[in-house]
């Protein structure tokens, strides 16, 4: 009775020596018998239950390797300065003509003007902030309008409205001041006519005011003081550059690292330990392989 009852315990009980049998079988390359119904566990066994179990583990693995890297970025987002932007909107069109019109610019050519003015403008902020300072000026273009946006980045809201304010002002003066040497070259060149034409009315007056030559020559004369005049108009009223819209603390828009730089960190955890474990997974087969 007893041993009737022990050998069928014995006989319930899986193969302590199966698993080692079935992995020295797999080296060999012989077939594993199939497990029939009622001998021992119908669960998986040995290297089934093996591999598994191995899933499980590194699974783990890259999930707390995830976790670390994540609490690595809680700590570099909450360690680093608030940053705060602030944005100035500029309209910047092309030099008024010696009429103070505006010209004419066909699409592409009003489109290559702003972003020769968009490099002008990135070009005078580096000069002013200089290599090392943590205040970033950035410059773009608002849509296809003639309005340039020159945003300033900073740690705080006060240095980023005079960051913003101070690139402005600077631009705007050194063009008006380019338009203004532009306008005193012309001026100077009609002067210089000018008085030519003068000279050649005092040697021509003794003709009489009717003659053709005393007539032309004053005709002249009229229509370069008219052009003098409006080279001052066009300076004095020239509106190629001006604010739209100015900088302000209470525009402020605060940013920092936050959710991406955890989420970051927690990829890169987890993307660290999976390459791990793939390498480490290799090198046991490779060893494996060479050893059977």
């Amino acid at each position: 009775m007893h041993e009737s009852t022990g050998s069928a315990l014995l006989r319930g009980r899986p193969d302590d020596d199966a698993d080692e049998r079935a992995v020295t079988d797999a080296r060999r390359g012989r077939p594993r018998p199939p497990v029939l119904p009622g001998d021992g566990d119908q669960g998986p066994t040995g290297p089934a239950r093996s591999r598994s179990g191995g899933v499980a583990t590194k699974a783990a693995v890259v999930a707390l390797a995830g976790l670390l890297g994540a609490g690595a970025g809680l700590v570099v987002a909450a360690s680093a300065p608030e940053r705060h932007t602030v944005s100035t909107q500029l309209l910047v069109r092309p030099d008024a003509t010696l009429t103070g019109d505006s010209p004419t610019l066909s699409t592409d050519a009003a489109d290559r003007f702003l972003q020769s003015e968009v490099v002008a403008v990135e070009s005078l902020a580096e000069e002013l902030l200089g290599e090392d300072s943590d205040t970033e000026v950035t410059v773009r273009q608002v849509g296809l309008t003639d309005i340039l946006a020159i945003q300033a980045t900073a740690d705080t809201p006060e240095q980023a409205v005079e960051t913003a304010n101070e690139v402005t002002t600077t631009y705007i003066d050194t063009r008006q001041a380019g338009i203004a040497a532009r306008a005193e070259a012309t001026a100077d060149t009609v002067r210089d006519q000018i008085a030519q034409v003068t000279g050649s009315l005092d040697q021509q007056n003794a003709l009489g005011p009717g003659a053709p030559e005393v007539q032309a020559l004053s005709n002249e004369y009229a229509r370069l003081i008219s052009l003098l005049n409006r080279i001052q108009l066009a300076v004095d009223g020239d509106e190629a550059t001006r604010v739209v819209r100015s900088a302000e603390v209470r525009d402020a828009e605060a940013t920092s690292l936050g959710p991406s730089v955890v989420l970051l960190f927690a990829l890169v955890g987890a993307g660290a330990a999976a390459a791990a474990l793939v390498a480490q997974q290799r090198w046991s087969r490779y060893r494996t392989h060479h050893h059977a």
